[in-house]
């Protein structure tokens, strides 16, 4: 395939087009990663993007001097490398039938100024568009798998074999503490990582009308979810019969549940203050900043909140991560301990609820997950919304 580009009737280009991207690099403007080369090359000869020659000539746009300047590159330039190896006419498409079908189909193609493809094609192709990057990714793939596992042992390990005296019930609360927090941030700071260079590229193309904001969204939504099932359950796997956590099936798989709610509450809120940041480096600044908050009023560190912060307590989703999963380990547990020993502290599970300030039930919580999530995800939606009106006013 060749690729001609002009600029001010002068040729800027003329070769191959896979080889357009190393001509490019080779004069200068290497084309910025996660963009795609016609729109990068389009938005060079229309604005220069930046070229600092301009000022040397007030008279010229940084287009316009970006073209002469391109235009002088080429016709000093031996093109035989860049000339493309098939130089034969591509196949021209025909329209099959009589001259009123022709002319009513070119009229419907005037006329049409929507998608390319339905709603269903967009989600179908950007599904699988998203787990492939995904699976590519170090920071959703393989490096989390490896960083799942490490983490898994190492709780384990630490906390190895917990009984339920006094000392094993405060060792088994920082546990939970970790169980919640470790998969809270680890979706969460992930996705500030990557959703921001991914969102360039995705205004981009849904400016180009390639598919609707709403396709990529539900798109990049529904291929998340394998990998939230996944993680938290092999985690939890690995850990929870090394600590001694309550040896039950049912616990352990409503301990799953909850696990992998936390997960995806946190992943949507690092979804929002991505989607609302306007790159990588301000992303991961409000991300830990708005979470080490949350963290410390979780309940774990001072659970005897001062009034006038009980209101952040309510709103930090990292408490009621740690509070479901005190629930799930201690509600209505009979603790293997000599009752009749003055020194017990907790007989059941209850009294530590109670020390603990847990008054919150275990179906209370989930509304409050719940309700989070669907918020966070609208929220972010509309603010994907607004940066795609933005880009199309720019």
């Amino acid at each position: 395939t060749q690729l001609l580009l002009l600029a001010t009737g002068r040729v800027v280009y003329c070769g191959a087009a896979d080889k357009s991207m190393e001509y490019f690099t080779q004069i200068g403007f290497p084309c910025p990663e996660y963009s795609n080369p016609p729109d990068f090359y389009m938005k060079l000869l229309r604005t220069g993007a930046g070229y600092e020659a301009a000022s040397l000539r007030e008279n010229l746009t940084a287009g316009q001097a970006f073209s002469e300047m391109a235009a002088g590159q080429w016709e000093k330039q031996d093109s035989t490398p860049y000339l493309a190896v098939d130089n034969s006419p591509p196949d021209t498409p025909t329209v099959q039938g009589s001259t009123e079908e022709q002319q009513r189909i070119a009229h419907d193609m005037e006329e049409y100024s929507g998608y390319a493809v339905g709603f269903k094609r967009q989600f179908a192709t950007l599904a699988k568009r998203n787990m492939t990057n995904m699976l590519r990714s170090p920071t959703s793939g393989t490096g989390r798998l490896a960083q799942t596992i490490v983490q898994g042992l190492l709780l384990g390990a630490v906390f190895w074999d917990l009984d339920d005296e006094e000392q094993g019930v405060f060792s088994k609360q920082a546990a939970l503490l970790f169980l919640s927090m470790t998969q809270a941030m680890l979706p969460m700071m992930g996705v500030l990582h990557t959703m921001p260079v991914e969102l360039d590229l995705v205004l981009r193309e849904s400016q180009a009308s390639l598919y609707s904001i709403t396709a990529q969204f539900l798109a990049k939504t529904a291929t998340e979810i394998p990998f939230l099932l996944f993680f938290p359950t092999l985690f939890l796997s690995i850990s929870y019969w090394m600590v001694g956590f309550n040896d039950t099936a049912d616990a352990f798989w409503t301990q799953a549940g909850y696990l992998i709610c936390t997960a995806i509450l946190a992943q949507s809120f690092g979804t929002l203050i991505s989607a609302a940041s306007p790159s990588v480096d301000v992303a991961m600044l409000l991300g830990p900043l708005i979470f080490l908050p949350m963290m410390l009023v979780a309940g774990f560190f001072n659970p005897d909140m001062a009034s006038w912060l009980e209101w952040f307590q309510d709103i930090s989703f990292v408490k009621w991560s740690y509070e479901a999963s005190l629930l799930v380990e201690f509600e209505d547990r009979v603790l293997d301990v000599n009752a009749s020993d003055p020194n017990v502290t907790y007989v059941n599970g209850n009294d530590v609820l109670e020390e603990l300030s847990v008054d919150s039930t275990l179906p209370q919580v989930l509304f409050v997950e719940l309700g989070y999530i669907v918020g966070l995800r609208f929220l972010t939606w509309l603010v994907l919304l607004k940066r795609s009106k933005n880009k199309i006013q720019q």
